[in-house]
């Protein structure tokens, strides 16, 4: 224990990695989510809230290491605990002298040397130098196993009351011990004896089953009463240990904000519990391979747990020595597989989970196993002891001694140089580096601190705390920047009329993207604005981003003009990082899945048993985090004009994650265009791969600079209403094909929906050109002028926006619907004698054109103009007598002129052509009620409400009717 403390003390991780940030970043009272799961760990960690807020992640990190340091110390002594009387022949064995030895004077090598290679495997030693919470659910089991042991050898209840409390606490904390719980069972009736405990069931149940025996059973009476003490302490044990799962909820409903109830914050954790064994069951039933991990944890134990019986003299040479020495070999060489980190481990089969628990089994497998190695090397039966041993029999044992030692020694020493090498890179090169490399490019001064990714967020400030760059920095994590709850966490930074509308809130929704964007902007007016992500789309719209080397700063747009943001290529620093860290980089997240094949075939066998690169959470983040750096960078590249460099910078990008989709694009776009076919050849499409959909890919794989690509992401911004985020993907896809004119009628759409409507006329004027040049402006003039007209009328400019309205309109020879947008477009500007003078012109130009008469007939209704209105209506009747919506309007018309009877018999004409007509009956309702006939306005207000559905405009103001006439 002390050892491996001192190796852990030297590796310790002083600030923060991927593993430790969550649990560091609630230390430090930065979690915003209430915290319901996980009491133990809560424990835990509630001393540490006592110390100063710099100190916590280091003491954090600390008390973790005396957590492994204790879970090495159990295992030593369970592998000192384990029953040597399981084979036969063990059980007449005696230890004797060889050479300066003296018997048993090895005793001591297999608990070592099981702690040793547990304490120095990779995913041990992690999780022991970074403090994740997975250390206390292994300190659990072995302390369980422990206490079971202790109870079989001195058959005291005490031990048993504290292996039921432990394991009781551990189901609260840990959900996979619910699913061992059977294993706990097995155990507890082997210690027992199965034969002692069927008897003893078979004693209690006699009683009930022949309690109206006629005959009594002298025997019975005479035999003894069974206890049940073990069984009692094991359930009371058990109950005390689940009374736990009350601890966080009174917790929370103490210190909490009120906004889950006791009970909801009870079921909090059962349905994560629940869930978490669902979803494991389901993936063992659809992945056979994860069977694997239990004949390397399980089974072992097993194996090496049972007592085997004596079998005849004739088969005992046989069946008691050889064939149980294979089974111990062959245990414990998949246990030493699994620890050096062989196919068979769970590192390879589930990469990035930390498995303690199962490591924890395979150490304890092989201890017993090399235990029994040496009383085999060491010792004889107690009928042979006396036999003096031959000499080639000494040297053999001997052989065999220094043969096992030198095979500990090198073990250990390979595992040792192989795990220390990624453990310097997790918890010294990468944060450092990161913290240097990235963090250290921040300003002093007042700053935002932008991040998509919360452990990424997390770690960068635990890598800031205590630094003057931290101190003044507000870290926003744009994921969780929605929820108001997680804005009241850090209210005390913001402005102080956003600390009002936060604090006083009372709901615990979501923001909408406008606060947050107008949040931004009032914390950027006296603090500058930094993104960790190449981030291509996001919810602050109005902010461009500029590349600083490995961040990025956000600045403001300009309202008039399209700022154009200069490239920042960063050639020296680049430089640095890939000489100095990309090579231990590189290829870190390829990892090939071993898969279980019959040995027969030729390499299969080889590649179950050669030890495999360990996959390494923290090295597989930050080449993905720095695959996307690589990639933006590449696109920085090409916008300057230097593609050679560009195709280079997307290289590293795939050697640094060869699942980057982005970058594969992008690279094949460059050598396209060096090779001058980029314009011949265009790529399938975004290759979305594990991603759902383009926002996540582009946001986690850095940009696209590929004309087709960036069209697609352009029409998803789009959509999402990020108008400038979609002109940066149209102007750049503009620049590298001048010719497509689709690209710059977009920038031309989107400039005007984003309030610069100078640089839409601009846009246009050059479409214009481009399509005149081609022969396609006849094709696409009626857009144009569309456009053109909504600039102008932002522009105020009324003359050319009707004269440009109405060359669209006789361009698309009296489109209907273009004239009512036109019309309408005119009418929301303010610009009502404009739209009748349109009208006018439109009747002349087009005098048989129902549409046309409707539309000035409701402009006349909307001017108050109610002759004017129903002579129009009227004349579009004329030309469209079946048009019963121009009907209705007529009718409503009349209503107001009070024109009562020939508004009814519009009505009724409805009524008579129309099967979906039920309007009408509230429209006759309103004239029935005009002329005070209330008998028959309420059978016209029940017939509206029978045919009429709930969300129809009048149905509320039918029920209210109706409710007055009864």
């Amino acid at each position: 224990m002390a050892i491996v403390a001192v190796v852990y003390l030297i590796t310790l991780n002083y600030h923060a990695n991927l593993w430790n940030e969550v649990q560091a970043t609630r230390v430090c009272g930065w979690q915003w989510l209430p915290f319901l799961q996980q009491p133990l760990l809560y424990l835990f960690e509630l001393p540490f809230h006592l110390l100063p807020v710099v100190w916590r992640p280091l003491a954090l990190n600390l008390g973790n290491m005396v957590l492994a340091v204790a879970v090495l110390g159990l295992l030593v002594r369970c592998v000192a605990l384990w029953p040597a009387d399981r084979t036969p022949d063990m059980r007449q064995w005696e230890l004797e002298p060889l050479g300066i030895l003296p018997a048993g004077a090895l005793g001591w090598l297999p608990p070592v040397f099981s702690a040793l290679i547990l304490g120095l495997t990779l995913n041990f030693w992690e999780q022991a130098t970074s403090a994740s919470g997975e250390m206390i659910d292994v300190l659990v089991v072995a302390w369980v196993i422990y206490c079971l042991l202790e109870f079989r050898r001195e058959w005291e209840m005490k031990w048993l009351w504290r292996m039921a409390v432990s394991y009781g606490v551990g189901m609260v904390n840990n959900w996979a011990l619910i699913g061992l719980f059977p294993c706990l069972l097995l155990a507890l009736a082997s210690i027992h004896g199965w034969k002692d405990l069927l008897l003893q069931v078979a004693r209690t149940l006699r009683p009930i089953i022949y309690r109206n025996h006629k005959r009594p059973d002298h025997k019975f009476k005479r035999a003894r009463v069974p206890s049940w003490r073990s069984v009692g302490v094991i359930f009371l044990g058990l109950l005390l240990g689940l009374l736990l799962y009350f601890l966080l909820p009174l917790i929370y409903l103490a210190t909490g904000d009120g906004t889950l109830t006791f009970w909801k914050a009870l079921l909090a954790p059962l349905k994560s519990q629940r869930a978490g064994l669902n979803q494991m069951w389901r993936f063992l039933a659809s992945d056979g391979r994860v069977m694997v991990l239990a004949f390397s944890s399980l089974v072992p134990l097993l194996l090496v747990a049972i007592r085997w019986r004596d079998d005849s003299p004739n088969k005992k040479h046989w069946n008691t020595h050889w064939g149980l020495l294979g089974v111990h070999v062959m245990v414990a060489g998949v246990c030493l597989l699994v620890l050096l980190g062989g196919a068979l481990g769970p590192a390879q089969i589930l990469p990035g989970q930390p498995f303690l628990t199962h490591y924890f089994l395979c150490a304890l497998s092989l201890g017993c196993c090399l235990n029994y190695f040496i009383k085999l090397l060491l010792g004889r039966p107690m009928g042979i002891v006396n036999r003096r041993r031959t000499a080639w029999e000494r040297r053999l044992r001997g052989m065999g001694v220094i043969l096992l030692l030198l095979v500990t020694v090198a073990v250990l020493a390979e595992e040792a140089r192989h795990s220390g090498q990624v453990i310097r890179l997790t918890n010294k090169t990468l944060p450092e580096d990161f913290s240097r490399r990235v963090l250290g490019q921040l300003p002093t001064g007042p700053k935002v601190l932008l991040a998509d990714d919360p452990g990424l967020l997390n770690l960068s400030r635990l890598l800031l705390l205590g630094t003057p760059e931290g101190k003044d920095t507000i870290f926003i994590d744009t994921t969780a920047g929605v929820w108001l709850d997680y804005h009241r966490r850090q209210a005390e930074s913001y402005p102080q009329p956003w600390q009002n509308s936060i604090l006083y809130a009372t709901n615990h929704g979501k923001l909408p993207p406008i606060l947050l964007d107008r949040l931004l902007k009032d914390l950027s007016a006296d603090r500058q604005v930094f993104y960790l992500h190449p981030s291509v789309i996001n919810s602050f719209d109005h902010f461009q981003m500029q590349s600083t080397g490995f961040c990025y700063e956000l600045t403001l747009r300009s309202t008039n003009a399209p700022a154009k943001v200069n490239p920042a290529v960063n050639d020296r620093a680049w430089a640095e990082f890939e000489q100095q860290l990309m090579p231990q980089l590189t290829n870190v997240i390829e990892m090939v899945q071993p898969q279980i094949a019959k040995g027969h075939r030729k390499g299969r066998l080889s590649r179950l048993i050669k030890p495999r690169e360990a996959y390494d959470v923290t090295s597989a983040f930050f080449s993905h985090y720095y695959s996307s750096e690589a990639d933006a960078r590449g696109v920085e590249l090409q916008m300057a004009g230097r593609w050679a460099d560009a195709a280079r910078s997307f290289a590293n990008a795939l050697n640094l994650n060869p699942n980057n989709y982005v970058a594969q694009l992008n690279l094949d776009f460059n050598a396209r265009h060096q090779a001058g076919t980029e314009s011949a050849t265009n790529s399938a499409g975004l290759e979305l791969g594990a991603y759902r959909n383009i926002e996540q890919e582009v946001g986690l794989c850095g940009p696209i600079d590929e004309p087709f690509n960036r069209i697609t992401l352009g029409n998803y911004c789009a959509k999402n209403k990020l108008p400038f985020h979609a002109m940066d993907q149209f102007q750049r896809v503009y620049e590298l094909q001048p010719e497509n004119w689709g690209a710059k009628l977009w920038l031309a759409s989107l400039n005007l929906n984003a309030g610069r409507p100078v640089a839409a006329l601009q846009v246009l004027h050059e479409v214009r050109q481009i399509l005149s040049t081609n022969g396609y402006l006849a094709n696409y003039v009626v857009n144009l002028d569309v456009i053109e007209a909504q600039a102008d009328l932002v522009l105020t400019n009324k003359a050319a926006a009707t004269a440009a309205l109405g060359d669209a309109i006789d361009s698309s020879h009296g489109d209907p619907k273009l004239m009512a947008d036109a019309i309408q477009a005119l009418w929301q500007a303010g610009l009502k004698d404009e739209a009748r003078e349109l009208m006018d012109h439109l009747v002349q130009q087009h005098p048989a054109s129902a549409p046309v008469y409707t539309m000035r007939g409701l402009v006349f209704l909307q001017m108050g103009k109610l002759e004017d209105a129903d002579k129009d209506l009227s004349q579009a009747l004329i030309l469209d007598p079946k048009n019963q919506i121009v009907r209705f309007k007529r009718g409503y018309v009349r209503v107001q002129m009070k024109q009562y009877d020939a508004a009814q018999a519009d009505f009724e004409s409805m009524l008579q052509n129309s099967t979906n007509a039920f309007p009408a009956y509230f429209a006759m309702a309103q004239i029935s009620r005009a002329k005070n006939d209330l008998t028959k306005a309420k059978a016209q207000l029940e017939s509206y409400l029978q045919y009429a559905s709930t969300n129809s405009p009048d149905y509320n103001a039918a029920m209210e009717q109706l409710k007055g006439l009864q």
